[in-house]
């Protein structure tokens, strides 16, 4: 049995469509429209493209970002689009991090994201070991004052102790071979 929506659309194709009437040619797009099957994506797709959005305005970070973690660019674009991604682990109220494999030169260090909620103070803390990195959206307000914006890169050596203030719905990215949060700022 034939689809009575698909024999009205084929006998308005069949006739000269300069002399039907608009309304009849509206009807037949209309019922045209709702006989194409349409069949949802999957899931991942709309996390892909959710997560390519969310990387677009970070796509000129990918050479830093490749850089700071000794990845390629297409690896250091695709840990960008897993910023708007589910996988955040939360390390303290308003601190989580995403965890990333970097390349031969971070092996023993700790290689992620850090996203802060905004005007968050962030835990004290001591770097045991050097920790490298990347701003890729906000602002981190360092205690001594420093203001570090999207783009700008920077370092602690070991030992250095401080913490900082979140503006702007901060997220940078981290290289860091040791940090000791038990410490106190009077110690």
């Amino acid at each position: 049995m034939t689809d009575p929506r698909l024999a009205l659309l084929r006998a308005l194709a069949l006739r000269d469509l300069s002399r039907t009437d608009p309304d009849d040619a509206v009807e037949g797009l209309d019922l045209l429209a709702d006989a194409i099957p349409v069949d949802a994506p999957p899931p991942s797709l709309r996390a892909r493209l959710l997560g390519a959005l969310a990387a677009e305005p970070l796509a000129p970070l990918a050479v830093p970002l490749a850089s700071l973690f000794e990845v390629g660019e297409d690896r250091a674009r695709a840990y960008l689009a897993e910023i708007a991604g589910e996988r955040w682990e939360t390390m303290a109220p308003g601190v989580a991090l995403l965890h990333f494999d970097g390349g031969p030169g971070t092996a023993g260090a700790d290689v992620g994201f850090v996203r802060v909620d905004d005007d968050l103070d962030f835990p004290f803390h001591e770097h045991t070991g050097e920790e490298r990195n990347l701003v890729l959206r906000g602002q981190l307000v360092d205690d001594d004052g420093q203001v570090y914006r999207a783009g700008d890169t920077f370092v602690h050596g070991p030992g250095s102790r401080h913490t900082f203030r979140s503006q702007g719905g901060l997220i940078f990215a981290v290289v860091v071979w040791g940090v000791d949060f038990a410490v106190t700022p009077d110690a």
